[in-house]
């Protein structure tokens, strides 16, 4: 017998207590338990990754910082140079 040629009777039962009732029921239960633990497993590796990422964010942000201080700190501006040139700034100046 094909699946398409009587799918409904397939499901019909003649009542909730007979075996066939009982085994779909219990195999329904199962299926749906084992659904729910399969997304709450994807749930909390979703999250463990989320926060991983944000904490490697949070790290090569404030790694990238600390580059940009050290270069902007080892930068000679004009103005450094005319005040080591001259010994003296512009700002005193004013």
């Amino acid at each position: 017998m094909f699946l398409g040629e009587n799918r409904m009777e397939m499901a019909r039962t003649p009542s909730a207590q007979t075996q066939r009732y009982m085994d779909f029921k219990s195999r329904l239960a199962e299926h749906l338990h084992e659904t729910e633990l399969t997304s709450d497993a994807k749930r909390l590796r979703e999250q463990k990754q989320e926060a991983r990422r944000a904490a490697l964010d949070r790290a090569l942000d404030f790694t990238e910082q600390c580059m940009c201080e050290q270069q902007l700190n080892s930068l000679d501006t004009p103005e450094k140079n005319t005040q080591m040139d001259l010994g003296f700034s512009f700002q005193n100046l004013v």
